[in-house]
């Protein structure tokens, strides 16, 4: 399935707010760093899908989350309420 070209746009703009934020990050920069020092390269994939908006029941429960997945997540401005 073909997306929208408006969602298109705002998941390439998200990509180039991801990687200006990675490359100011010095510990990410190091990181990044290494592993092109060892002979690979780094691409970041972000993937946009529909999602629907009514609630899943097969959906995973909050406490399948470990308060290290929820601080990951929130980093990136996600929220499970």
């Amino acid at each position: 399935m073909d997306l929208p070209e408006e969602i298109q746009k705002l998941v390439s703009e998200l990509g180039d707010a991801l990687l200006d934020s990675l490359a100011e990050t010095e510990g990410c920069r190091e990181l990044a760093l290494r592993i092109q020092e060892s002979g690979y390269e780094l691409c970041l994939v972000l993937e946009a899908t529909h999602a629907p908006k009514e609630e899943d029941p097969s959906a995973v429960p909050l406490e399948g989350w470990s308060d290290e997945d929820m601080r990951a997540l929130q980093g990136f401005g996600i929220a499970l309420d």
